[in-house]
Parts: C-alpha cells; structure tokens; sequence
C-alpha cells in the first residue's frame, strides 16, 4: 500500500490538482457551510489552543516574512480598492533600511521595530513596484502616523 502511494504520489496530486481546479467553486462553498456548521466548535478549540496558534503564527511570519508582507499588501490594497500589481517574486529585502540606515530583520517573536515593513512612497499611489519599498516597521509607522496629524490639522 505505501509503496503504491509512492509510486504514484505524482499522479495523485495531478488528479487533485485537476479535481480542484475544476470543482473551485464547490468547493469554496462547502468549505464556508462546514465553517459556518463547526463556528462555535472551532472558536471553542481556538480559545483552548491560543497559545500554540500563537507560536505558530510568529514561528512561519519568521520564516517566510516575504509571503507574509506580500500577503499583508495585498490585502490592504483590496480594502482600499488599490491597485495590486506587484509579484512575490519582486520582492527582495537589501538588508539596511533605505530611509534610516539601520538592518532591518524579524526577531525570535516575528515582528519588532527592525522588521521590514512595506513602505508606498506616494500614499496616494497604488501598490507598484515603483511606488514601493521596505523600511523598518517603527519608521513606517511614525510615517503613517506623521501623515494623519498632518490632515487632521488641515
């Protein structure tokens, strides 16, 4: 039996693959009934398992802080009805921040001052390549911070 799935562990996940593209919608749809069905269940094993979640969550941020800041992006974009036009493969963290000078890194917990954090140059603009680049998270966040007193006082 295992050695049949290894022999055709490709081939499965082919037919998958295919199975999934062509059934997206269904299952999309089954997959929010069963959320909807199982809330309080899930909500109840979320609350019991908190902590683990947590750790979880720091622990793949870590590792994988380009995903997690392309995906961030791109969901910020949606919200404000932006445009979205920059790949995964575009991004590339140079190590310093450009506007402080300072190395930019994820410590043990995932997020600190140093994280790079993606930075529009012209707020008003999409999220373009052109338009966007990484900075610390601290200086990004005065920036933004920086910009709403300013349209406050106007």
């Amino acid at each position: 039996n295992n050695k049949y799935y290894e022999e055709h562990k490709e081939e499965r996940k082919e037919k998958i693959k295919h199975y999934q593209d062509q059934h997206k919608e269904e299952i999309k749809e089954y997959s929010k009934q069963y959320r909807d069905q199982h809330k309080e269940e899930n909500q109840q094993y979320y609350m019991e398992h908190k902590e683990e979640f947590s750790l979880k969550k720091k622990k793949f941020r870590r590792k994988n802080i380009l995903l997690c800041l392309f995906r961030d992006a791109k969901r910020r974009s949606k919200e404000k009805n932006m445009e979205f036009s920059i790949e995964l493969s575009d991004l590339k963290i140079v190590g310093a921040c450009p506007v402080l000078g300072i190395p930019m890194f994820s410590d043990i917990n995932g997020i600190s001052n140093n994280s790079p954090s993606i930075d529009r140059i012209d707020n008003n603009g999409d999220y373009e390549l052109s338009n966007c680049r990484f900075i610390e998270l601290v200086d990004n966040v005065k920036r933004r911070w920086y910009q709403q007193r300013l349209k406050l006082r106007v």
